[in-house]
């Protein structure tokens, strides 16, 4: 069984709550798979089951797609994930939880099954899925500060155009605001 979560905190909680349920009629081998494991803590959730044992792995979103989990029959998906946005109104970046998007929430569906017929449980309905959530993530441009991308641009780039130019031209162009506000920081500081 795989349980997508959105963060460490929701895992280590639901974790203890499992521990409680452990000496049932499956005794639960419980792994974790978020940005903080090991590689040895890793590869043991690739690994299959102890004998006589059900195995639930608790993940973030790092199980959609860079982890491969051959035994997984079950997938359950919280439809949550943390990630670092960029608050407008604090000027500076934050880790917040949010739903995600339809397309993770595939690939999230897509673990279960590899080896033998799979199973999903999502935790959100169906319609929820088609009006709320977002096809795709939003690009990573609105959701970091712009100060470090336009000190490369600045000092890489430069013969093809100021920062702005540039980035007004990108297939995802940020706000002019945001990226006038970041020039503007950079000068502050003495960078550009």
């Amino acid at each position: 069984i795989l349980i997508f979560l959105p963060g460490i905190g929701e895992i280590a909680s639901l974790q203890e709550e499992l521990e409680k349920f452990s000496s049932f009629a499956c005794p639960l081998q419980i792994l974790v798979l978020h940005s903080l494991v090991s590689r040895e803590e890793q590869e043991a959730a690739m690994l299959p089951a102890t004998a006589g044992h059900c195995k639930v792995i608790l993940s973030t979103n790092i199980a959609e797609s860079s982890i491969t989990i051959p035994d997984v029959l079950y997938v359950i998906d919280s439809g949550l994930h943390r990630g670092i946005f960029f608050d407008d109104t604090r000027n500076m970046p934050a880790l917040l939880g949010a739903w995600c998007s339809q397309s993770s929430a595939k690939q999230r569906q897509g673990r279960a099954g590899r080896v033998a017929p799979g199973f999903v449980f999502h935790l959100f309905p169906r319609d929820f899925h088609d009006t709320v959530m977002l096809p795709f993530e939003e690009a990573e441009i609105f959701r970091v500060p712009l100060e470090r991308t336009v000190l490369k641009i600045k000092i890489l780039l430069e013969q093809f155009g100021s920062p702005s130019s540039l980035l007004s031209q990108s297939l995802t162009p940020p706000p002019s605001a945001r990226v006038n506000l970041a020039i503007k920081e950079l000068f502050k500081i003495g960078a550009l």
